[in-house]
């Protein structure tokens, strides 16, 4: 009895003092690539999302307001953290051919520009709503996967769209629209 005992007594302490396999619930993210540019008569934004699983989404979009270079991929961020918000993606991976929107969005470099900083604050409070972020910095050749992609993409999943408004005007908007209506200042204790 004293010789099972002993075995099964050694048999536990090798079962629990062993490494443990790697977690097989590793969760694999989502891939977003964002593009946006300005020119003189256009202004633009290109987006590609990624499912773990490998199918490509993307949306090309047209801003009919004038934006710089900087605000527009801005605008392609917010965009495209919209678009991965309105699908059950909770863990995402991002790219940027902005170095200045990286660093800034990852707290290297200061915004001093005001107009920026209301994209920054709008891009940050999108950010809280995934369980993980980030965002890294690529080349411009690397990035132009997301233009070619919305450009020749399949139709089913290739949306075509207009803004009219920057990102962070549109969340002002829509922040003073949810107040109930006859709901004052006075009104609240």
């Amino acid at each position: 009895m004293a010789i099972k005992a002993q075995a099964l007594a050694d048999f536990v302490a090798e079962f629990f003092t062993s490494e443990l396999p790697p977690s097989r619930n590793k969760v694999t993210p989502w891939s977003l690539h964002a593009d946006g540019a300005s020119g003189h008569q256009y202004q633009w934004v290109r987006i590609l999302l990624t499912s773990p699983m490998g199918v490509a989404l993307h949306r090309a979009i047209t801003l009919q307001f004038k934006v710089t270079n900087n605000q527009a991929k801005y605008e392609a961020l917010i965009a495209g953290l919209n678009f991965a918000l309105g699908m059950p993606v909770k863990h995402i991976q991002t790219f940027s051919d902005s170095q200045q929107i990286v660093n800034q969005v990852n707290r290297i470099y200061e915004t001093k520009d005001e107009v920026l900083k209301k994209y920054l604050m709008k891009v940050q409070s999108l950010i809280s709503l995934f369980d993980d972020f980030s965002l890294m910095h690529v080349r411009r050749e690397e990035n132009q996967v997301a233009d070619q992609l919305a450009k020749r993409g399949l139709p089913d999943f290739h949306q075509y769209q207009t803004f009219e408004r920057s990102g962070y005007e549109c969340a002002e908007i829509q922040n003073t629209e949810q107040t109930p209506a006859g709901w004052t200042e006075s009104s609240i204790i």
